[in-house]
């Protein structure tokens, strides 16, 4: 049997915070095929992939949150199952049984299903919205690459739908621990909900019972974050270290325009906008307005393969929670900042609506 050990850092205050020690063993039946599979981790901070090669391993790790989560992917039939393991030993056995699906069919020892946190009382109180929209991704086999603005529009439409129900749940269920966690994942870290609502929601329904949580630490830190990128607000300040190792301070910028570009190497509109980047840089002076991309991805080869490839003779930063975190924990990219002289959040592309860049090369130009 395998023993992988994972040990991840968190970048920011999650020190203070007590840590819960976890060994998970997860087995899968003979002569199921791994390739097919993907499993991500979780110790209440972000997703991670976890490696494995064998039917049977087991996981060794420490976690911040009240649970270990681990997300096992059935790729090839679009479909995956979560896991909230607890503190000490634990196993994930999977079983024949009567669901089509082997990783419906499972035995566990010291952990919950997401059924079992509240997924299956989440789906009896939104059945219709869930069920409408399951039977829409099917129709379309979860592939919504070539297909019309109208079909895309209403499978947004859906989505919302689900996603008011969520809401109306965790307002009637704030005491469950499911539903923080419901709102940190489904609402806290997408980034397209405004960050006021979010806000004065949490506030009412789940701050008080929550205290001391580690993910409503997380949730305080990512909605003042937002705050804190909002237009007209002081830009967060940073220090970091960019591809060659050099540290980069936020500082170093006073006195000269600064655009920030969150971005990763996998994001299609991501690529799509380095062509402005690379214009900017051949049009406008370096002493006027500074360039700065930041990866949130933590695949470094791809990192560095895709400067070259798409010119990007400019700052660029590695992944670094830390500094993502500062601007909101971004999550929904691409996203562009533009920083006045003074450090001030002159422009936002999501605050904007700008998705193809028009204003902010407009605001570039017409620097003076």
């Amino acid at each position: 049997m395998k023993y992988i050990v994972l040990f991840f850092s968190i970048i920011f205050s999650a020190t203070s915070f007590a840590q819960n020690n976890f060994s998970t063993t997860i087995r899968f039946p003979d002569g199921l095929a791994l390739e097919n599979l993907s499993i991500l981790g979780n110790i209440g901070y972000e997703d991670f992939e976890i490696p494995f090669s064998e039917h049977q391993f087991t996981i060794v790790d420490t976690s911040y949150s009240k649970y270990f989560m681990i997300s096992i992917y059935d790729n090839q039939n679009h479909i995956y199952q979560s896991f909230f393991v607890k503190e000490g030993g634990s196993s994930i056995s999977f079983v024949p049984g009567d669901h089509p699906s082997f990783l419906k069919n499972y035995l566990l020892v010291n952990a919950l299903s997401s059924e079992e946190l509240g997924k299956a009382e989440l789906y009896k109180f939104a059945k219709t919205e869930i069920d409408t929209n399951e039977a829409f991704l099917e129709k379309y086999s979860y592939d919504f690459t070539n297909v019309s603005d109208s079909i895309n529009q209403i499978s947004l439409e859906l989505f919302k739908k689900i996603q008011e129900k969520r809401f109306a749940f965790i307002r009637k269920n704030r005491s469950q621990y499911y539903s923080l966690w419901l709102f940190k994942y489904y609402f806290v870290d997408r980034k397209y909900y405004e960050t006021n609502k979010l806000s004065r929601f949490y506030n009412r329904n789940l701050r008080k019972k929550f205290k001391g949580y580690f993910e409503a630490e997380q949730i305080e830190q990512n909605i003042s974050g937002r705050k804190n990128t909002l237009i007209g607000r002081q830009s967060p300040s940073f220090t970091a270290k960019d591809e060659k190792g050099i540290i980069i301070s936020s500082e170093d910028f006073k006195g000269k325009y600064m655009i920030v570009n969150f971005w990763a190497p996998w994001c299609g509109p991501c690529i799509k906008e380095m062509p402005v980047f690379v214009d900017i840089t051949k049009n406008i002076a370096k002493e006027k307005v500074e360039i700065v991309s930041i990866n949130c991805d933590a695949d470094y080869s791809s990192f560095t393969k895709a400067i070259k490839q798409h010119n990007m003779n400019w700052i660029n930063i590695p992944y670094n929670p830390d500094l993502i975190n500062k601007f909101g924990e971004i999550q929904s990219i691409p996203q562009v900042f533009l920083i006045d002289k003074s450090g001030r959040i002159i422009y936002s592309r999501a605050e904007n609506k700008d998705f193809d860049l028009k204003k902010l090369r407009k605001l570039v130009g017409d620097l003076k």
